[in-house]
Parts: structure tokens; C-alpha cells; sequence
């Protein structure tokens, strides 16, 4: 069990909530946050979860239920809600939703398949729904590596 906090701390519980520990930091970190945004657990894949910093561009994730972390690090501070979004078959495959450097957008778009080492802008100017993987867990027939985005057009709607 994994809760956070109304201050922004995150609590870890490794039996059904009897005793609970703060979330740990990893060893080799430098600087790692104590103040999270969200928790976004991996809806494809269970033991995996991310734990998102209110501000900065190093995030925690977990991939053993929470027993230890491990830094990722985003390519910038996030922008919509949730950041991340995942792939079904690759658990190192992720969509970032985060701020522009340009103060006329509001969200950009950045793809990792290295589990965050490295990321690849995908797209400027998002609209609200942000960018998702086309292929899911039900639909198959889209190709593995297809993204849709939502943009921000200026007649003032979004268009997938």
C-alpha cells in the first residue's frame, strides 16, 4: 500500500497497513524529492508505480511494490495531469506531458523507450487530453510505437 499525504510526503505499507514507512530514497541519489505531486501506478504492469515531484525534474519510480526506488529523470517540470502515460507491453516506454519553454504553450510532449534516460520531444502545444499510446491492452491493430496527441489550435478547440 502506497499513500501520499495532504503535505505532499508518501507512505509505504508492506503489510496491509499495519506499519508504515516513508517512502525510501535511493542510495545512490543526490538529491532526490520528499514532496510528491501524484503517485501514477502502471495500469499494465502491477509492481510498477511513479512518484512525481510538485516541482523539478527528478521523479522516483518503483518497480517492486515500493520496497526500494529508483530516479527518473523527466525532461521537464510537468504540465498536465497525469504526467506520465504508458505503454501495454513495454513497461519502459513512456509519454511525458510537460511545460514548454515557449510561454504561448501550455503542455509539450516528450517519448521515452529507455525508461527515462532518454526523451524525445513528440510534440508542442497540447491541448487538455495531452498524448496517449494508440495501442492498448484492447486494441491490438494499431503499431506498437503509434502515439495520438490532442494539440491546442487557435480557433480555440482540441483536435485529435
Amino acid at each position: 500500500m502506497v499513500v501520499r499525504t495532504d503535505t505532499g510526503k508518501v507512505h509505504v505499507s508492506l503489510d496491509e497497513g499495519s506499519k508504515w514507512t516513508v517512502l525510501p530514497a535511493p542510495d545512490y541519489a543526490e538529491h532526490t524529492p520528499t514532496e510528491f505531486l501524484s503517485i501514477i501506478r502502471h495500469p499494465y504492469f502491477e509492481d510498477y508505480a511513479y512518484f512525481v515531484p510538485r516541482d523539478g525534474k527528478t521523479a522516483l519510480y518503483t518497480d517492486d511494490e515500493a520496497r526500494t526506488t529508483r530516479v527518473i529523470r523527466l525532461p521537464s517540470v510537468p504540465a498536465l495531469h497525469p504526467p506520465l502515460r504508458f505503454h501495454p507491453e513495454y513497461p519502459d516506454w513512456l509519454l511525458f506531458m510537460g511545460k514548454c519553454t515557449d510561454p504561448q504553450c501550455s503542455a509539450q510532449g516528450f517519448v521515452s523507450r529507455d525508461h527515462g534516460l532518454h526523451w524525445d520531444t513528440i510534440h508542442g502545444a497540447l491541448g487538455p487530453a495531452g498524448c496517449a499510446f494508440l495501442r492498448t491492452d484492447r486494441a491490438h491493430k494499431p503499431h506498437r510505437q503509434s502515439i495520438a496527441c490532442a494539440r491546442h489550435i487557435d480557433t480555440g478547440g482540441d483536435v485529435v
